[in-house]
């Protein structure tokens, strides 16, 4: 009797315990059940993928344009549409003060030919000649000034200078030295030694930007294959200040490509440098 009672009890144990978990785990399958049924916008409903509706666009929210407008920082040049010229040529021989890479050393000697009892590089001659022509054609009065030039000479003339600021203003030679760089080309940084150089003056001799000699100079000279090699707010990439009465030799696609552009000889040769490197880096 005892052994059915006990037995009775272990039986009505395990119903209790089965009934408390079926009175829990019922529920939670209705609910787990009514939410996948119904499902959210983007879950998956038994394994099959709803599209969502597409968002409501706020009255206030800005709407996206077709086109971009991009605005160039002030003082940008596109320098996308370079020539195809090659620089290793002796028009784009670099020569300036600002890196001592650039020095003509004074074993250099172009090869001249003669322009009006001046001498110039081989090459450049007749498209001086022309030039000056056109020049005089034109209206104007102008002459040559300065051409090709040693080393040594440049030698003397810089010198000379120097000698005569350090006896004028009474300082040593080598202070005199340093303030002569600023007023006359040291050395092996004169473009006139590689023989593209070429200086001008008007029937009166003048030489400045006001001059109608020079300015017709500097509008036309492009035409010929010369540049203005100095120009204004350009000493940081030239090393040099304002001349406006210089022009330099480099063919007619280079000159007016940095004629139109408006940049100096140092920059036009660092973008095509820039260019053949990215060309060769990714392969194109």
């Amino acid at each position: 009797m005892r052994k059915r009672r006990r037995k009775f009890r272990l039986k009505l144990r395990r119903l209790s315990r089965k009934t408390v978990l079926y009175l829990i785990m019922v529920p939670l399958m209705l609910v787990v059940l009514v939410k996948v049924s119904t499902g959210t916008e983007g879950e998956l409903v038994f394994g099959a993928e709803v599209t969502a509706a597409p968002m409501q666009a706020l009255d206030n929210e800005p709407q996206p344009t077709a086109e971009v407008v991009w605005v160039y920082p002030e003082g940008y040049v596109d320098l996308s549409d370079l020539p195809n010229v090659d620089i290793s040529t002796w028009e784009f021989t670099l020569v300036n003060s600002l890196d001592r890479e650039n020095y003509v050393r004074d074993s250099f000697y172009p090869q001249t030919e003669s322009v009006e009892g001046f001498l110039v590089r081989v090459g450049v001659g007749e498209p001086l000649q022309a030039m000056l022509t056109a020049c005089r054609e034109a209206g104007n009065t102008v002459a040559i000034s300065r051409a090709y030039m040693s080393y040594y000479e440049i030698s003397y003339k810089f010198n000379g200078v120097a000698s005569g600021l350090a006896s004028g203003q009474n300082m040593s030679y080598e202070d005199a030295v340093k303030k002569a760089m600023d007023i006359a080309h040291y050395p092996g940084t004169d473009e006139h030694q590689l023989g593209v150089a070429v200086n001008f003056v008007d029937g009166q001799g003048e030489t400045s930007a006001t001059s109608p000699t020079i300015e017709w100079l500097q509008e036309h000279c492009s035409e010929y294959g010369f540049i203005l090699r100095y120009p204004p707010n350009k000493s940081a990439q030239t090393g040099w200040s304002y001349t406006p009465n210089q022009f330099r030799y480099v063919g007619k696609d280079a000159a007016a490509y940095i004629t139109d552009k408006g940049i100096t000889l140092e920059e036009f040769l660092t973008a095509v440098k820039d260019y053949a490197a990215s060309q060769e880096r990714y392969g194109e």
